[in-house]
């Protein structure tokens, strides 16, 4: 005896449920299928990512380093066409000194910054990846953008909030923008030289301009 139940008045056998059931799995993971996001990735020869750091004692100046090597993505809603996701990855080694110095002043920050800051050879990578994206639309291609994520770098993990501006034209995407952060959270040793007379301030600030693509 073939098994029945009803529905809006109707009764259906058991193959007939099967198929209903088997019906409606194939048009979710259809639907799911047709909201996958659309991925773009930085395109690190186009893009900047600069630290500041605020050096005192005998000499007072900002030094000024640049990332080399990273890498990153940012993920669009395939039907607005907004950025929901982002990650960044950035290699330690990779920041160096761009200072109108020395090539020696520029190799012993380098040095410095390597080896006693950010312990490159221990934590070779740092990276950014986003809990949340939010982005409000302030012209045409135009965007206020706020990301909430994780930072990691040092070994130590922290929430980073981001406020870039966003042009979106075609198949690319350029953000703006720059943040602060305190060193000594991340268990960094703030750089002192000479005995003291030349220090580093625990606040360090970033400014990136980065183009993403297709």
């Amino acid at each position: 005896m073939a098994l029945a139940s009803v529905r809006n008045g109707h009764r259906i056998s058991a193959a007939g449920t099967v198929g209903w059931m088997a019906l409606t799995a194939m048009m979710l993971q259809a639907g799911t299928a047709c909201a996958a996001p659309v991925r773009y990735t930085v395109n690190a020869s186009k893009s900047k990512l600069l630290l500041h750091a605020q050096e005192a004692g005998l000499v007072s100046a900002t030094r000024t380093l640049a990332a080399g090597d990273f890498s990153g993505t940012v993920d669009f809603d395939r039907n607005t066409m907004l950025p929901t996701a982002m990650s960044m990855r950035v290699k330690t080694a990779s920041i160096k000194s761009v200072d109108n110095l020395s090539a020696s002043d520029r190799a012993m920050i380098d040095r410095h910054v390597q080896d006693d800051a950010l312990e490159a050879g221990k934590f070779p990578i740092i990276s950014y990846q986003s809990s949340r994206v939010v982005a409000k639309k302030t012209a045409a291609g135009q965007y206020d953008v706020r990301v909430i994520g994780i930072l990691t770098l040092h070994g130590v993990s922290q929430t980073l909030v981001l406020h870039p501006t966003a042009t979106i034209f075609g198949g690319t995407l350029r953000a703006k923008g720059s943040f602060s952060i305190t060193q000594t959270p991340f268990k960094i040793t703030l750089l002192s030289l000479m005995g003291g007379a030349i220090s580093v301030a625990d606040p360090v600030s970033f400014d990136y301009d980065m183009v993403v693509q297709k």
